[in-house]
């Protein structure tokens, strides 16, 4: 860009940062809009200030070339808000580019539409996920509305709880066994009087009292989907509730589950002639071994693989991400300074060394 362009680019971003300040924008839609007002002006190597519909056209043909839909969805709003806040012209090129509409699944399915839902899934590993969370009542929501009514009914916390959940599809020997792990906060907040209520002990809500009211919202879930269980299943079921301390050490044993692999490399001891032997540590902390066909490991492996779209964790109540107003709130309440963000660092023009802030 060349020297006046740069000159007339200048003092309209300046103004754009004035709008989005004054239009009350999150500092996360702040820096998206700015990005695009500058990605815009990198392509058209001029000032984005008078563009054609045709120029806007290409613009997003070729951007759909490198980047995703939700990008694009992005680089349609901010440059809509350059123009209507900034350049106070009318955005008249809504229709230029028309993201797809996305359908997502309900939370909760009707028989028929499960039905149709296992009919579509032609993947063998894929079905067996879907009827086994199905039929196990290994959803999240359940165990979270479990969890919430508890908190709501207990004579000392009697709030809002909040709530980690994490989904493990193995056991430490590689065998399936997908189950749910809840790190819960031993306290509750009052919206209504704004109080934080926290309880003493190591123990947050009795064992005996989660796994019969769970029980009993697996059987409504199986009864509502038309479902009849024909496996003779105990009467009663295991919840092992355990204090964790201040959860560091809980979610450092919960996060290496997140982000690293089924198996670690350095795990797999030998493969040869077709069988495959790894290692694994029991939760005694003995450590064994298992060898197997390369096609049964590789099955092993393969079945903890997610379906797209599925996420192994989930926040709730406070700690969900639409409640940051609400964990503000938390922070006023228990007198700690709210965190400050994070600066980012200024970027710099490839082609004048101008700072944009």
């Amino acid at each position: 860009m060349n020297a006046t362009e740069q000159a007339r680019f200048n003092p309209l971003y300046e103004s754009m940062q004035r709008a989005l300040k004054l239009q009350g924008k999150a500092r996360a839609t702040k820096d998206a809009y700015s990005r695009v007002v500058r990605r815009t002006t990198e392509y058209f190597d001029r000032c984005p200030d008078n563009l054609s519909a045709e120029e806007l056209r290409t613009y997003f043909a070729d951007l759909l070339e490198t980047h995703s839909w939700s990008t694009i969805k992005l680089d349609r709003c901010g440059l809509q808000f350059f123009y209507r806040h900034v350049l106070d012209k009318p955005w008249d090129w809504v229709e230029i580019v028309k993201p797809p509409q996305a359908q997502r699944l309900p939370d909760v399915l009707t028989r028929g539409e499960t039905h149709r839902l296992l009919g579509a899934v032609y993947k063998l590993r894929y079905r067996v996920f879907f009827v086994t969370l199905s039929s196990t009542g290994l959803r999240l929501s359940d165990n979270w509305q479990t969890l919430a009514e508890f908190g709501l009914n207990d004579k000392t916390l009697h709030g809002k709880l909040g709530a980690t959940a994490v989904l493990h599809t193995h056991s430490r020997a590689l065998d399936f066994h997908p189950h749910v792990h809840i790190l819960v906060p031993a306290g509750a907040i009052d919206p209504v009087h704004n109080l934080w209520r926290t309880k003493q002990g190591k123990f947050l809500f009795p064992e005996k009292a989660l796994a019969k009211v769970f029980r009993g919202k697996w059987f409504q879930a199986m009864k509502e989907q038309g479902w009849t269980v024909k496996a003779n299943l105990p009467r009663q079921w295991v919840v092992d509730s355990e204090w964790v301390g201040n959860g560091e050490k809980a979610l450092l044993y919960l996060g290496r589950y997140l982000y690293r692999g089924v198996l670690a490399e350095k795990n797999i001891l030998a493969c040869d002639q077709g069988q495959v032997t790894f290692c694994y540590t029991e939760n005694s902390g003995a450590i064994k071994t298992r060898t197997l066909p390369g096609a049964d490991f590789l099955w092993l492996v393969l079945q903890q693989v997610l379906p797209k779209g599925f996420r192994r964790t989930r926040d709730y109540g406070f700690l969900h991400g639409n409640c940051k107003r609400l964990i503000e709130r938390l922070y006023l309440l228990l007198r700690l300074c709210l965190p400050k963000p994070k600066e980012k660092p200024a970027l710099c023009c490839k082609q004048c060394g101008v700072l944009f802030s």
